[in-house]
């Protein structure tokens, strides 16, 4: 479902080689797909055509996404493509969630196995949250040196 909502903004030559009225009517449906029961719209659709329609024009054929994305965002253009930087951000990060909870489910698969079938929900809720978030885990140096700060028993005399 994603691929297909997001499909012509894979390729440039893609875009090129629809339709006029099929574009419209995608950008059309993008915007259908990414508005709330609310009714507030992402993005709109009829901007985005237009948007989409100056992309062969500023990038080359070979082009993929992630450079248009790069390219709006480091040269301030999001104010000249708002439809489109917010298309391809949303397109650019699904996959990334996606992937981001298979890998959270293999590591807990890791985690709890045969031999520790009886662990707690809460230990395995926080051994998961060290496994998974590792990267951004606190330094343990830091906090050794913390901890031993504040459990030294030595009494300091010299006021050091």
């Amino acid at each position: 479902a994603h691929n297909d909502s997001f499909a012509f903004l894979q390729n440039i030559d893609k875009w090129k080689k629809i339709e006029a009225g099929q574009k419209r009517a995608v950008c059309l449906k993008l915007q259908q797909k990414l508005t709330s029961e609310s009714g507030a719209a992402d993005i709109d659709g009829e901007d985005l055509f237009h948007e989409l329609e100056l992309l062969p024009i500023v990038f080359n054929s070979d082009t993929t996404p992630l450079d248009v994305f790069n390219y709006i965002y480091s040269n301030n253009l999001t104010s000249v493509f708002p439809n489109l930087s917010i298309s391809l951000r949303i397109y650019l990060t699904v996959p990334v969630a996606v992937a981001e909870g298979e890998r959270s489910f293999s590591k807990l698969k890791l985690i709890k196995n045969y031999l520790r079938s009886t662990m707690s929900q809460e230990r395995l809720s926080n051994l998961a949250m060290i496994s998974i978030e590792k990267e951004v885990a606190i330094d343990t140096s830091d906090l050794i040196k913390d901890f031993a700060h504040r459990k030294a028993r030595k009494v300091d005399f010299l006021g050091h």
